[in-house]
């Protein structure tokens, strides 16, 4: 029977069948899980809506005795943020890979669909995405058909107690039946307690959820062998998270990061907002605020792992990007890579002078052994919300083939490090797609490019399919890099603008159609807004030196300093050095 339906569906994963064909498994909310057939998908105008954890109302014909197809889609809602952090994208992967095989192919779930599309965008929203994942576990067990009572002894049914599970029992024990089974877990009574929260818990309530990352720990453990007894599924999704440990135990280690506090055109404020922020998600963060004591403190509300460096000189916006560093030597961006040169910090951040702390990062910090010349390279914004990383973005005004060869293991590096994609997709920006096109120096790139097995370089890209997710990485020399990331820079805020006067200057009719669009045209302008991701990193230096934009808010901030710790969980400096340096 074949039928048309229109129906929500999540993405779960996608895999090659046959040349550039694709089959698509989505979970839909009124059909339950099918895989779904898309032919020529690279060239299909679905491919931005085919990638893993992509929310959309479908247009779908469902085929109960074979493959079923994808006819069309609109509402689509991505998870920028979850894409652009390595664990919270773990995790999230591991919830969709969990409902997934909790639930048989084309059965109808539509609470479980509920459950899930939450779940998910309670981890974009920034909620503890390991508390969440901890949240589905055990309330998706029922689906597997393990209950489980974490509310009462199973011997005397007390409540209230300091509780330990037995694995003999499939229960609680309260502390007068701990002798009945000697190998009890031994678990802090914590544990207990919060599972019995967690299996009936109100979302509403989550945000007054914070646990220690200890309690956590033993919670994620405690899981794990629940699982292992009760289930005895292997996820691949859940070894990605087991194989973060090592990151995880690094993280523990304080990340100290430098920031010029005066840089930008909202400095103070937006910086030291934007600290706040990060020193009140993030207790693994030091923050050494370089600038006016006196005009920091006005906005500093972090009283612990925070410090401030006074300074009365700064870089100003007109000034000489390499006179300026050499000149003012007291400046707080100077200040700010010297921490870093010394050892007394391990990142520096800025939203001044870009072509000052380009020299900074040159002069101060230092490139890395092999490197040529380091490259400005950021994540910008997809129609598919995943994004894409881009250098040189303006380090550099010439370059030659082999610094662009450069840029794209350097692109690849961080993509895999940092955005955890497996197999960065690089392309060369040309003006065609053919190999043939180009000057000489795209052409010679080309060559290099198509040499480097370690690459999945896949050729040349267009301008125009940027956005559309045509790459993961995409090289340019710095002139064309800057010109490309105004474009879109401009462009973003000129369709918002568009928009807005559409809006505003329609009558009634505009007005009622926008209202009723609020949420579309929210979701639009995120999509576009870039430094949800971050800052410009300048990579090929021996440490994180990272530009945000001269006009970023306290938002933007925030953002950015997630990006700088991710980058130091995952050491991907480090691993650019060793590489480059083979030692």
């Amino acid at each position: 029977m074949i039928q048309s339906i229109t129906s929500q569906g999540l993405v779960l994963y996608n895999r090659n069948f046959r040349e550039d064909d694709k089959l698509v498994k989505i979970f839909t909310e009124q059909a339950g899980k099918r895989m779904f057939f898309v032919k020529h998908a690279g060239q299909s105008k679905l491919a931005p809506v085919i990638q893993p954890l992509v929310l959309a109302r479908f247009l779908l014909r469902i085929n109960d005795d074979g493959l079923s197809y994808i006819e069309d889609y609109h509402e689509v809602m991505t998870f920028p943020k979850i894409n652009s952090d390595l664990f919270v994208m773990a995790y999230a992967t591991y919830v969709a890979a969990l409902a997934d095989v909790s639930l048989q192919d084309n059965q109808q779930d539509a609470p479980l669909f509920a459950f899930l599309q939450k779940t998910l965008e309670l981890m974009e929203a920034g909620l503890d995405y390991q508390v969440l994942t901890n949240i589905f576990e055990i309330q998706i067990l029922t689906r597997f058909g393990i209950s489980l009572n974490f509310n009462e002894c199973v011997f005397c049914h007390r409540v209230g107690q300091a509780f330990d599970f037995s694995f003999k029992y499939g229960a609680c024990l309260c502390p007068e039946h701990y002798h009945e089974d000697e190998r009890r877990c031994h678990l802090n009574p914590n544990i207990p307690y919060l599972l019995n929260q967690f299996q009936a818990i109100d979302f509403e309530t989550l945000e007054t959820i914070s646990l220690k990352p200890e309690i956590k720990q033993e919670l994620r453990q405690f899981m794990d062998q629940l699982y292992e007894e009760y289930v005895g599924i292997h996820l691949k999704s859940k070894k990605f998270i087991d194989s973060l440990a090592d990151w995880g135990q690094r993280g523990k280690e304080m990340k100290k990061i430098a920031v010029d506090a005066m840089g930008g055109d909202y400095a103070p404020q937006a910086i030291v907002e934007g600290v706040n922020q990060a020193l009140a998600d993030f207790s693994d963060i030091e923050v050494q605020l370089y600038g006016d004591e006196a005009k920091i403190k006005q906005y500093l509300t972090a009283t612990e792992r925070v410090s401030i460096i006074h300074t009365d000189e700064k870089i100003d916006s007109d000034d000489e990007p390499t006179r300026a560093i050499r000149k003012k030597k007291n400046a707080s961006m100077v200040l700010a890579a010297k921490a870093v040169k010394e050892g007394e910090a391990d990142a520096v951040l800025s939203a001044g002078n870009t072509g000052a702390l380009l020299a900074a990062g040159f002069f101060i910090v230092g490139r890395i052994k092999n490197i040529d010349r380091p490259g400005l390279m950021s994540t910008l914004p997809t129609v598919d919300g995943k994004g894409f990383d881009m250098l040189d973005l303006g380090a550099n005004a010439e370059n030659t083939a082999q610094h662009l060869h450069q840029y794209a293991v350097l692109g690849s590096f961080y993509a895999k490090n940092v955005r955890g994609i497996a197999q960065p997709r690089v392309g060369l920006l040309n003006n065609g797609t053919e190999s043939s096109k180009g000057d000489p120096l795209r052409k010679e790139t080309y060559e290099l490019l198509a040499a480097d097995e370690s690459l999945n370089f896949i050729g040349n890209v267009e301008a125009r399919d940027l956005m559309n997710g045509v790459a993961d990485v995409v090289v340019a020399d710095g002139f064309t890099g800057n010109a490309v990331l105004k474009s879109i820079e401009g462009t973003a805020m000129g369709i918002m603008d568009l928009l807005k006067t559409a809006i505003t200057g329609g009558g009634l009719r505009a007005k009622l159609g926008a209202l009723l669009l609020k949420d579309s045209i929210r979701g639009l302008k995120k999509q576009l807004n870039y430094s949800d991701v971050g800052g410009a990193v300048l990579f090929g230096v021996k440490a994180p030196v990272v530009k945000t934009h001269g006009s970023s808010d306290a938002k933007a901030v925030y953002s950015t300093i997630r990006q700088i710790r991710t980058m130091l969980e995952t050491d991907v400096v480090a691993q650019t050095a060793r590489e480059f340096s083979g030692e």
